[in-house]
Formats: C-alpha cells, sequence, structure tokens
C-alpha cells in the first residue's frame, strides 16, 4: 500500500515564504564565500607586491655583483655594461659614489665598537646632520654639513685616543695632543664657513626680509 504526498500549491504563502528563505540563505552564503574571496586577494596582494619587489632588488644586485667581478677582471664589455646599469640606476652611483659618506661610515667604524654601538652614533650623526642641515639647505650647505659631521666625528677620535693613551712616552702624548688641536681647528673651521655662508647667502637657511631689513635700514641713514 503506497502512501500518496499531498502537493501544497506553489501559490500558497507557506511555501511561497519557505521557497524565499532558501534563496536567501543560499545569496547570503555566497556573498559571505565572495567577501571571504576578496579578503583573502586584499591580503595576498601586499605579499605578492613585496615578493616581487625584493626579487627585483635582489636580480639587481645579483647582476651588478657579476658586473663589477667582471670589470674588475679587465672585461671591457663587462665595463661598459657596468656604465648602462649606473646610468639606469642613479641611486646606485650616488650611494656608492658619495665620498662624504665613505669618511663618514670609516671613522664610525673606528669610534664604535659592537652593534649597539655603531647604531646609536649613527643615529645621533644622521640627528646632528639633519639639524645642521635644516629643511631648505642648498647643496653648498649640504656639502659644509657633510664636512662639518666627517670632522666632528675626527675630533672625538683623536679626544678618545688622547683620553685613552695606555702606557706610552711624553712625545707621544705631545702628538695625541697637538693632533686634537688640529682637528678642533678644522672643525670650527668648517662650522665657521657654514655660518658664513647662510649670514652672505640669501637662498640659504637665513630669512632673505632680515637681509632686506638690514639693507633699507642703511637706505633711511643715507637719507636722512
Amino acid at each position: 500500500m503506497t502512501r500518496t504526498r499531498k502537493e501544497v500549491p506553489s501559490h500558497d504563502p507557506r511555501v511561497q515564504s519557505r521557497v524565499k528563505s532558501g534563496h536567501d540563505a543560499r545569496a547570503s552564503r555566497s556573498a559571505e564565500r565572495s567577501a571571504a574571496s576578496t579578503t583573502c586577494q586584499a591580503r595576498q596582494a601586499p605579499a605578492r607586491e613585496a615578493t616581487d619587489a625584493s626579487r627585483t632588488a635582489a636580480d639587481r644586485q645579483a647582476t651588478l655583483e657579476a658586473l663589477v667581478a667582471q670589470a674588475n677582471r679587465g672585461d671591457r664589455a663587462s665595463l661598459a655594461d657596468l656604465r648602462g646599469f649606473l646610468d639606469a640606476n642613479p641611486e646606485v652611483w650616488r650611494t656608492c659614489g658619495d665620498l662624504g659618506r665613505l669618511a663618514e661610515r670609516a671613522w664610525l667604524e673606528l669610534l664604535a665598537a659592537g652593534a649597539l654601538g655603531t647604531e646609536a652614533v649613527k643615529r645621533h650623526v644622521e640627528q646632528l646632520r639633519a639639524d645642521l642641515a635644516g629643511p631648505s639647505a642648498t647643496p653648498i650647505e649640504r656639502l659644509l654639513v657633510d664636512r662639518v659631521v666627517v670632522c666632528y666625528l675626527s675630533l672625538h677620535h683623536a679626544d678618545l685616543a688622547a683620553a685613552r693613551p695606555g702606557p706610552s712616552s711624553p712625545p707621544q702624548a705631545a702628538v695625541r695632543m697637538k693632533r686634537c688641536e688640529s682637528a678642533q681647528r678644522r672643525y670650527l673651521a668648517a662650522l665657521r664657513m657654514l655660518t658664513l655662508i647662510r649670514a652672505t647667502a640669501p637662498q640659504g637657511l637665513v630669512p632673505v626680509s632680515s637681509l632686506r631689513l638690514h639693507a633699507g635700514e642703511q637706505e633711511e641713514r643715507k637719507r636722512a
């Protein structure tokens, strides 16, 4: 004996309500899956970009090292390729060819011992450079600021050597003191030149208005 299922008309409000609820649930699950997929893609995009950037930097470094090694062996073609590489990547020669920074790095290696000392002195020097240069330094001022920084490191290295001489003879101690005096003269001369440039060049950090006021005072005196 078979049991017949009672058919419910499709226009029954209860049937329509259940059908609508099923559609809404499926739509909600689909929207959640789409949002989760979008979020996952958004999270993966920066990681892919960082990976691509690091891969590109590693490739450029490998290319540069290979060209330098071949050019050092006398390969003229590699030397020409190296020049082209530097033309295409100016940040490389600007960093590697900055003699002021090279001298500064050499003094840092002599002054600081260990990772903490090196990083601390490096940050102190960068803060000194930023304070001296200011926000709108001219090229001449930047050169002079670099010179002041190098002389600053040289002076303090001489001071430390004089303060910790160890067993030495009086002539050796006198040589250390003369070195301190020489380093101090160079340091003060660099500071003096930086101050002079800023006092005489209106395009430097000295406000132009102060120079014009001074000129106006001279004109008023002439009129009087």
